[in-house]
């Protein structure tokens, strides 16, 4: 964490989604931070969360894994059973090489269901099977990480510690935009606004805990605000 001037041995950075960039995740995983920023589809894929469930039972379009590959024929076959045959193979998609299969469009045209398969322009389905993985890009490998068990709970660590400030700070401090002009009178304005938010988290605090503590009177708080 030297590279933030923080003056840090050992800490993990965790990020909000709007971070996640191929830079981003190569200055990560490739300095050797430990950083955590998730990518805009990783509450989907989830497990945690019943509705992401709910949600791909009411999904609509076919997936690639909904089209069976027959070993026998070499082709694939739709929910329908309609047939995939291969029509180019050693292709080179977006970096990726794999074959493509395509069905008639007889088929398709007839089909009853052709509106879970096909975009509004397309005549018939199609799919590109990868026959080579890709190599792997940082924000691939940044989303694997992410995925992983300890990736969701340090992610969970960030929603319980740092969302709740924005929420007091924007919605019950009001502070939606600072009144000041100038680096050197904003960063005063938010030292305040720091300090007024930092004092009441002492407060609640010392609320909670002051049954248990013995000395009531001898708490932190009550000493230095004995008004409040």
């Amino acid at each position: 964490m030297k590279c933030f001037g923080l003056g840090v041995k050992k800490a993990s950075l965790l990020a909000d989604t709007n971070y996640f960039s191929e830079d981003n995740c190569r200055y990560l995983l490739g300095g050797g931070i430990d950083g955590y920023i998730p990518d805009h589809g990783f509450r989907v894929k989830d497990p945690r969360y019943p509705e992401n469930k709910e949600e791909q039972k009411k999904r609509v379009k076919y997936r690639q894994e909904d089209f069976k590959y027959n070993e026998q024929d070499g082709c694939y076959y739709c929910p329908l059973g309609k047939r995939l045959t291969l029509k180019s193979k050693g292709l080179l998609f977006h970096g990726y090489h794999g074959n493509r299969y395509a069905a008639s469009i007889l088929d398709c045209r007839v089909c009853l269901n052709h509106y879970r398969c096909l975009n509004r322009q397309a005549k018939y389905k199609a799919l590109f099977i990868t026959t080579k993985p890709k190599k792997k890009t940082w924000s691939v490998k940044m989303s694997e990480k992410i995925d992983t068990e300890e990736g969701r709970d340090m992610y969970a660590r960030r929603m319980g510690i740092v969302e709740p400030v924005f929420a007091h700070i924007t919605y019950h401090k009001k502070l939606n935009r600072f009144t000041l002009r100038g680096r050197a009178k904003v960063k005063i304005q938010w030292m305040l606004y720091m300090l007024v938010h930092n004092i009441q988290k002492i407060r609640v605090y010392d609320k909670a805990h002051i049954p248990k503590i013995k000395n009531q009177k001898n708490t932190f708080f009550q000493r230095a605000c004995p008004d409040i």
